[in-house]
């Protein structure tokens, strides 16, 4: 996939999209929210097409592991050695410094 920049909010966030197979369109918005000595990242992502109906569950599935892989990758382009958490919603948000401040 060749994934386009649709919107631009420097310091805020980003909008990329691009055609998938079957001509099913794939957008994803990355939100940055600075909080205290961190920045939270959230990936929102949709589908739209005549065959997305047909494809939901494989979507949904390929989706989910792309978007788990992602910010996993993302991690490993920076200098220190962030993780990534999986479940933001489960007892907090954003990447952990293994050593255990809050990033």
């Amino acid at each position: 996939m060749k994934w386009e920049v649709t919107a631009l909010d420097p310091g805020r966030g980003f909008e990329i999209a691009d055609r998938g197979p079957m001509a099913v369109n794939l957008l994803t918005r990355h939100s940055l929210t600075p909080d205290g000595d961190r920045t939270d990242v959230r990936i929102d992502g949709s589908f739209n097409g005549a065959a997305v109906a047909l494809m939901a569950g494989k979507l949904k599935d390929t989706a989910t592991v792309a978007l788990k892989e992602s910010p996993r990758k993302l991690a490993g382009l920076v200098e220190q050695p962030w993780t990534v958490r999986d479940d933001p919603g489960a007892g907090g948000r954003g990447w952990r410094d293994p050593r255990g401040a809050r990033r």
